[in-house]
């Protein structure tokens, strides 16, 4: 967590809402600056657009699930 985002290249941030469940994938092209931005910054900061909720788990993911032709790769960061 006290990593910055550019630590883990092509690595999407997967975010869970706590109040109403969705999820949100992030890149490092959301992040301003990603080489300095710290992924717990990140995570204390994100709130869901649609109910206002904040981050409950957070995950570090490689690629998507039956999509990826990769195994898909997961760092939990917090659980809910």
């Amino acid at each position: 967590m006290d990593k910055p985002f550019a630590t883990f290249p092509s690595w999407s941030l997967r975010i869970e809402c706590n109040r109403c469940g969705k999820m949100r994938m992030i890149s490092e092209t959301h992040i301003p600056v990603p080489a300095v931005t710290l992924l717990r910054d990140i995570i204390e900061k994100m709130r869901h657009d649609g109910c206002g909720g904040r981050a409950g788990r957070a995950e570090l993911i490689t690629g998507i699930e039956g999509v990826s032709s990769w195994s898909v790769r997961r760092i939990l960061l917090r659980e809910r």
